[in-house]
């Protein structure tokens, strides 16, 4: 569930990119020539629970401080996904604090 909403946050972003006159295959091609950045998190591998709960609660958390002036950005097709992209990442975060501590 955690991989489907990340992706679907990748999915708001590109269609607030595309109200802009990007392409999505353009954004995605600049990915993969490396000419456009990403989040690094998703290059190291979750080897246990542990690893998930210490992503969904520190990164995610970071995520929010990082991301939650956004919401409040001029341009409305930006600020509607990033509401929508701040309140999942809370909830990730909640839910990556219990295995963190436990």
């Amino acid at each position: 569930a955690k991989v489907q909403d990340e992706a679907g946050h990748g999915l708001y972003l590109y269609s607030a990119a595309e109200t802009l006159g990007c392409a999505r295959e353009d954004i995605y091609q600049k990915m993969l020539d490396g000419r456009m950045k990403y989040s690094s998190i998703f290059n190291y591998p979750t080897l246990s629970w542990a690893d998930i709960g210490v992503i969904g609660w520190l990164v995610d958390g970071a995520a929010i401080v990082n991301q939650v002036a956004l919401c409040r950005t001029s341009y409305g097709p930006y600020a509607r996904a990033m509401v929508k992209i701040c309140k999942e990442e809370s909830f990730h975060q909640r839910q990556g604090l219990k295995p963190a501590w436990h």
